[in-house]
């Protein structure tokens, strides 16, 4: 299975520059950004992995909810389409399934399509069960096809765009015999690091493309303002991120990603081991003991920044399958 998008969605500020670029042939697309949430998480849950499978309760103190707050914010901006990824297997037809440890509520399929009418959303594999490096290399070539193609034909059944740009390797790493299936049925492969790919990255075996995350951690100020945590992370600073899109070039494509976004102090919660303070007007003092969990002003700041790059024309917002077409990805 291997199905090239025909349609480029494109909003209506970088039209002139994507015009200007298709006519110029060989010259460099424009900059291009794609902002990427994590398995579409929706909302937190006070819950902990022991608990049953589907079972846990959401819990929306302290979170910018997708639907409530983050797709109403974001398309005020004008910053479409947004693109998130999806576990396809454990996706519920209405209701949201328990993913990271069980304290984390992840879009159900009614989720995915509302998110894709209402805002434009699109959205890529994550592959269809998450497996991990034992469980890949013990899979039979069916098998590896479900957990690969299979999830992009299950997207595209349930209506969704967009699906066969990425796939989002679980947890980062590579499945030596998966990679074969999704070379040939998906555009680009996530890696984490920086986070800006080129046309020599995503149209060259095994056309890996770089994401950059916004992660919880430890507070940046390393004063003893900051509480001791243990996940072993800096909090990503905002500026660093606003800094990679003020300097980003032609033929550049930055992926930003972020999973669960947090507001104020986490409550107090019975199960769930999450703790985070938003609440300091200075992002260095801002921290998490949860990597999947970033301060929502600080993605604010963020995209504020990026926003302006974008109503000025400097910068196109794409989803992974327009980004890698603009780089010579041709499958």
């Amino acid at each position: 299975m291997r199905k090239r998008l025909a349609a480029v969605f494109v909003v209506a500020v970088g039209v002139g520059l994507l015009a200007a670029t298709a006519s110029a042939g060989s010259a460099p697309p424009p900059p291009q950004v794609t902002i990427l949430f994590s398995r579409t998480a929706m909302t937190a849950s006070d819950d902990y992995l022991p608990d049953g499978a589907f079972s846990c309760q959401a819990d929306d103190a302290g979170i910018a909810t997708v639907t409530g707050t983050v797709a109403p914010y974001l398309a005020s901006l004008g910053l479409a389409p947004i693109t998130g990824t999806v576990q396809t297997a454990n996706t519920q037809p209405t209701v949201e399934w328990c993913s990271h440890y069980r304290e984390t509520k992840a879009a159900s399929w009614a989720d995915l399509s509302n998110l894709a009418s209402q805002y434009g959303w699109r959205f890529v594999s994550h592959s269809a069960t998450y497996p991990s490096v034992a469980q890949w290399a013990n899979m039979s070539a069916d098998q590896v096809y479900a957990e690969t193609c299979g999830s992009a034909s299950a997207l595209e059944a349930h209506g969704l765009s967009g699906a066969t740009g990425m796939f989002a390797w679980p947890d980062n790493k590579v499945a030596p015999n998966a990679l074969s299936d999704v070379e040939q049925c998906f555009d680009v492969s996530r890696r984490y690091g920086a986070g800006v790919s080129t046309a020599s990255q995503v149209d060259n075996s095994p056309y890996y493309q770089s994401t950059r995350q916004l992660l919880g951690g430890h507070c940046d100020a390393g004063t003893s303002q900051c509480p001791s945590d243990s996940i072993g992370l800096r909090y990503s600073p905002p500026q660093n991120a606003i800094n990679q899109i003020n300097g980003l070039q032609p033929g550049q494509w930055l992926t930003i990603q972020v999973y669960l976004l947090v507001t104020g102090t986490n409550p107090a919660y019975t199960k769930s081991h999450d703790r985070w303070d938003c609440t300091s007007s200075d992002p260095t003092l801002h921290w998490s003991n949860d990597a999947e969990r970033y301060c929502f002003s600080d993605f604010q700041q963020v995209m504020t920044a990026l926003a302006s790059k974008v109503a000025q024309g400097q910068i196109v917002i794409t989803d992974p399958a327009t980004a890698a077409t603009l780089l010579g990805r041709h499958v």
